[in-house]
């Protein structure tokens, strides 16, 4: 039996995550200024909050998310 990664296939050892005020204009912001890829995007219930969003540079990845009150 093959032995199971501990790193998910596409992303590296270490994955950071950021927790923003605005998450989506941060998303908008990595794409133009790093030529970020935005991967997935998952909205909350409200409709307007980003729960989880993975962005993409060059050979890295980036969780980002709106904070939670």
């Amino acid at each position: 039996m093959a032995k199971a990664s501990a790193i998910p296939p596409g992303l590296s050892a270490l994955t950071a995550q950021l927790t923003c005020k605005d998450a989506a204009r941060e998303i908008e912001f990595l794409k133009t200024v790093f030529g970020g890829e935005e991967l997935s995007r998952a909205i909350a219930p409200d409709g307007r909050s980003i729960w989880h969003a993975i962005v993409k540079i060059g050979g890295s990845t980036l969780f980002v998310n709106d904070e939670e009150p």
